[in-house]
Formats: C-alpha cells, structure tokens, sequence
C-alpha cells in the first residue's frame, strides 16, 4: 500500500473500525511511521470535533411551529365542537319555548363568565410564564369548557332554567361568545410569544 494522503486517512478514520479499506490502512500504518501519524492527527482532530460540537438552541417559536407542522394537534377543535353541541343540546333541552327573562340572565352571563375566566386566567399566566404551550384553539377549549360547567351548575341555581328562549341566549349564546373570546385572547398570546 502507498502512504496515505490527509483526504484518505479523513475518509479512513470515519468508516467502521471493520471496513476492510480501514483494516488495511490501519495494518500498513503499524510498520509506516509517518502514515501512523496521519491517521492519529485525524482521529484526534475528530474527537474534539466531537467533543467541541454543541448544538445551536432552536428558537422556541420555531420549535413550536416545526412541531405544529409535523404533529397537528386537531382534537382541541373538535373537542370544543363537542362542548357547543353539549350546552346547545342543554339548551334546547330546557322545556318550553318561555320568555327571554333578561334580570337573570345578566346574573347567568356574569356566572357562565366567572367559570370561564377563571381556568383561561391560569391557562394565559402559565402560558406567559413559558410554564405550558397552548395554542388558540386550546384557549378557546379552556374557556368553552368553563362555561359549560357554569352552565351545567346554573342548571340547579337559575331561577328561569326551565325557558327554552332564556336558556338559548344566556347559557349557550354566552357560552360560544366566551369560547370565541378565549381563541381570541390565545390568538394575542400566541402571537406575543413568537
């Protein structure tokens, strides 16, 4: 075998310690002094570029956006469909068509509200606080599910409950328009943290 040349002995040290043109080599540089060198000076230089490499942080916005691409994360949507259709069907599922009763509906609005901002409240801190990533469909999840439990618990404590027409405005409507509210708000963060 000729003596090595620096490109060959780059190639050689970074094949496989049984690949036969690395045997070969290596059984030549046991009576070649000079090419024994060489093939040191490169094993060298690729352990501290080994040990030297240190991979770049990945902005976080771009991770969340190459992760959004690569794993869609469609449930929150459907989820929050779900949680429509449940305090639509609780609705409609009121009784008679009634009357629109609006001194207590200010009073469910204001209830279904408070239900529904108190888990977004902590979703939104956490969220600023880089605790938890959530996305805007999540948000809108967030505060829809709130409010269906306000809905459900304003089941046993609104006066006019049984009025399909109240029900509708107060308990749905102002549900969706919180659901809406939460995706709109996680819009402005997500936005914010990219």
């Amino acid at each position: 075998m000729s003596h090595l040349q620096p490109e060959q002995a780059l190639t050689l040290v970074t094949l496989a310690a049984d690949d036969p043109e690395r045997v070969q080599a290596y059984h030549h540089a046991e009576s070649c002094p000079d090419c024994a060198s060489l093939l040191r000076e490169h094993e060298v230089m690729l352990q501290l570029l080994d040990a030297s490499f240190e991979p770049a942080p990945v902005p976080l916005a771009l991770a969340a956006r190459v992760h959004a691409r690569v794993y869609p994360r469609r449930w929150p949507r459907l989820v929050l469909l779900s949680v429509w259709l449940t305090s639509l069907a609780l609705a409609l599922g009121a009784g008679h068509a009634g009357v629109l009763a609006v001194g207590p509906g200010a009073h469910c609005a204001l209830s279904e509200a408070l239900f529904a901002v108190a888990p977004l409240g902590v979703g939104a801190w956490l969220s600023r606080a880089g605790q938890v990533r959530i996305d805007a469909a999540s948000f809108a999840l967030i505060a829809g599910g709130g409010g269906l439990v306000g809905q459900w618990w304003l089941r046993g404590h609104c006066p006019v409950h049984g009025e399909a027409l109240h029900a509708f405005v107060f308990h749905f409507l102002v549900l969706l328009a919180l659901s809406l509210l939460g995706g709109a708000l996680g819009q402005r963060i997500v936005a914010a943290r990219t």
